[in-house]
């Protein structure tokens, strides 16, 4: 990432920890749009931010914490609507309650593979959260595109891929593991299809539990008429050929858009054959 100049040590509103600085807030609130924070204030190193310290700053929109701190506290950037992304430093460990609830707008986190606790709340209402990069040790980076979109599925993956990305595992079974306590379908959906789109580091038994999943969801997405959802089971090949004709009369029950693309598939299912992935 390109060097942005840091805030001036002015803006800050800190108090003395007994060695270190913790971060209160800011004194230009209305003003600031990127917060870059420096390591040091006042020859002082800042290992904490401070309860609700950026909280309701609508016009920030981009921020970076640096590696000295240890510690976000609750509500710190609580209700930044405007904030797009965010880098947590390397040195984090913990992230507070509802740190970044509210972020409405949040698309982009960086953490460290080193964060060892943050709460199934900390990014409560982060609807537009697509990415989690995280950083491994020395410096490698991993990007995952979230595949969740509600709050407990977005701490269990975030969760996930902290240690999936973990250079001394160096694999994604804890992201696969994790996915199996999920219980909200759209939840499963979206991690088994990205999954089985990017199978990186993926073991045989984990893809057919992905299969599996989507197979199993195919009646209940019929009954929503999620053409895009059906659409994307069907080109992962997670449509049991023999049970076609039973959903199709389903589909053409409901009169909705998917008895279009199941007609269509079963066309090209008769033309080229079928790939069987039951267990």
């Amino acid at each position: 990432m390109k060097h942005r100049d840091y805030n001036k040590q002015s803006d800050f509103v800190c108090s003395f920890t007994g060695w270190s600085n913790r971060i209160e807030g800011v004194s230009r609130r209305d003003e600031i749009s990127e917060l870059n924070i420096p390591p040091e204030i006042n020859g002082r190193p800042v290992t904490e931010i401070g309860e609700n310290a950026f909280a309701d700053m609508t016009t920030l929109k981009w921020a970076k914490l640096p590696d000295s701190v240890e510690t976000v506290r609750n509500g710190a950037f609580r209700n930044c609507t405007a904030l797009d992304e965010v880098w947590l430093g390397s040195g984090l460990t913990k992230l507070g309650a509802f740190a970044f609830s509210g972020c409405s707008s949040l698309r982009i986190v960086t953490i460290s593979d080193h964060m060892k606790r943050f709460e199934i709340n900390s990014f409560k209402g982060c609807k537009n959260l697509k990415c989690i990069r995280v950083v491994s040790d020395p410096g490698r980076i991993r990007n995952f595109q979230v595949a969740a979109d509600n709050d407990e599925s977005t701490w269990m993956f975030v969760n996930a891929v902290t240690r999936a990305a973990d250079p001394r595992s160096a694999s994604m079974d804890m992201y696969d593991s994790a996915f199996l306590e999920l219980q909200d379908e759209d939840a499963i959906y979206r991690i088994s299809v990205q999954r089985l789109s990017n199978p990186v580091d993926l073991m045989p038994d984990m893809e057919m539990v992905y299969r599996s999943r989507l197979r199993n969801m195919v009646k209940s997405v019929i009954l929503r008429d999620r053409v895009d959802m059906l659409t994307s089971i069907g080109e992962l090949d997670c449509i049991d050929t023999g049970s076609l004709d039973y959903y199709i009369d389903i589909a053409s029950r409901i009169g909705g858009g998917c008895i279009a693309y199941l007609l269509e598939h079963q066309y090209r299912k008769s033309r080229i054959g079928n790939r069987d992935y039951s267990l």
